[in-house]
């Protein structure tokens, strides 16, 4: 069993509930950019926002450095009784949405060039990541104003099928060669993509019409949790349509591509290789921390409400997100998602690093790898 950091000081969580404010940087980067194109007609600003994004936040990570700090039993229970973490989730999704009008409309009214609007696109699918960070968090709580916000907030770019695909299938799944959703070693991010997205949307209709057939409903019936989703997608992005013309409709659909393809970054990084073994039986091992990558940068675990402690997200999934531990001895991140996912887009340079990290974690033991059936055929070990 992975052993947990055992550190804890209740002033630090005092103060540390504060930072998580960093996930408003997600909207208020964007609206800030809208508002300085719009006044300036300056597309630059949109380049501007990607390398904060990808490369500002990995600065601030390295200047501020770690967090290893972890609750004891006491602290766990006065974090979970503060109403400031459920309020911080549900108050940022407003500004998210914000920021998403706000950008499609100066994309439409001002006269830019193609590759400015791109960046707009790319920096859209970046706050996208953000809005995935709330959404994931509200989608495991079981009250229905968070489930119902954990709706809102996904239906941003039409990923309606995350919540049960994720919760009910990934979580279930994950680290094995059976899930779409976790990236196997010697495989690409597009690789990947190629996989996870077909896979993890089918696996979802199949969940959800199971469920619903449990219940004596069909899967068309209003009780299905993905078409309820996509119902606040067609009604949101439909009045930007009516708001801001027909031309919003290409923008609005290559938006939402750019948001599925952040999350499969973020996906092919949460369990690159890892593999959980199979018992006697023929089912897998419990999910534990060493199943997952993680990541203690202070910076940018704040801006993605600690989804980067995600060996423990994993290993407990009902846990809040102020309440993540960090543990030792588990597979480590060397950067921040923001950096890392940067990184996959460049497929040599993300084997040397990460290949690397996976086999010096497992011993070299590629019995231990979830190997991508093309590279084991290289390695001839299938």
């Amino acid at each position: 069993m992975t052993d947990l950091a055992i550190e804890h000081n209740s002033e630090w969580f005092e103060r540390k509930k504060y930072y998580y404010l960093a996930n408003f940087v997600g909207p208020f980067l964007p609206l800030w950019t809208a508002w300085h194109v719009y006044q300036t007609g300056n597309g630059l600003t949109f380049w501007l926002m990607l390398i904060v994004f990808y490369f500002g936040v990995a600065l601030i990570d390295l200047i501020i450095g770690k967090d290893t700090i972890n609750p004891n039993s006491e602290e766990e229970e006065t974090l979970k009784s503060s109403r400031f973490y459920n309020a911080l989730l549900l108050g940022v999704i407003p500004f998210y949405w914000a920021a998403f009008a706000a950008t499609t409309y100066v994309c439409l009214t001002v006269d830019l060039p193609w590759y400015h609007i791109a960046a707009a696109l790319i920096g859209l699918g970046a706050m996208f990541a953000g809005v995935f960070c709330v959404s994931h968090e509200l989608g495991h709580r079981t009250s229905w104003p968070m489930r119902w916000g954990a709706k809102i907030s996904i239906a941003m770019f039409a990923y309606c099928h995350f919540h049960i695909e994720h919760n009910r299938g990934h979580h279930v799944h994950v680290s094995t060669p059976e899930d779409p959703a976790s990236a196997r070693m010697g495989e690409s991010v597009y690789q990947f993509s190629v996989r996870e997205l077909p896979g993890t949307f089918k696996r979802a209709i199949t969940l959800e019409s199971q469920r619903l057939q449990r219940l004596g409903l069909g899967f068309w019936h209003w009780k299905n949790d993905i078409l309820q989703t996509a119902a606040v997608t067609l009604i949101m992005h439909g009045l930007m349509v009516w708001a801001f013309g027909l031309m919003a409709i290409p923008f609005l659909i290559a938006a939402c591509a750019m948001g599925y393809f952040q999350l499969t970054m973020a996906n092919y990084l949460e369990h690159y290789g890892l593999l959980r073994q199979k018992k006697d039986n023929g089912r897998y091992e419990r999910c534990e921390p060493r199943h997952s990558w993680n990541c203690n940068n202070k910076f940018s675990n704040y801006m993605t409400l600690q989804l980067q402690r995600h060996s423990d997200h994993h290993a407990n999934a009902t846990r809040e997100y102020q309440i993540l531990r960090d543990y030792q001895q588990v597979p480590m991140l060397p950067a921040g998602y923001p950096l890392m996912m940067f990184l996959s887009l460049i497929p040599p340079l993300w084997r040397a690093v990460m290949d690397k990290r996976l086999l010096n974690f497992v011993n070299n033991d590629y019995k231990h790898i979830n190997l991508s059936p093309a590279y084991a055929k290289t390695l001839n070990r299938e």
